[in-house]
């Protein structure tokens, strides 16, 4: 837009010595790797779990508008409780 005089004003010269700010570098800091080998996997059956609330999908038939997907993480076997609302997760944890 300065280039086609359509603002007044802009002083685009600069001297030069201008750093990137403190979010663009760190947008740019490159991340560790993932490790390739877990540090600490479970030795019994439900010491550890993954669970995730999924949703909102289109109403089933049952009205079911949410899932909650569980894994354990020493059996690898996993499961889906099916709710109407988010807010009954808690309850299905427990």
């Amino acid at each position: 837009m300065a280039r086609h005089n359509f603002v007044t004003g802009l002083d685009l010269q600069g001297n030069g010595d201008l750093m990137p700010c403190d979010g663009c570098a760190k947008g740019k800091h490159h991340r560790a790797p993932f490790p390739s080998t877990a540090t600490r996997c479970a030795t019994k059956i439900l010491e550890r779990i993954h669970m995730d609330l999924q949703g909102p999908f289109p109403s089933s038939i049952l009205g079911f508008t949410y899932t909650l997907a569980v894994v354990d993480n020493y059996s690898c076997k996993g499961w889906k409780e099916y709710m109407k609302h988010k807010d009954e997760a808690p309850a299905l944890i427990k």
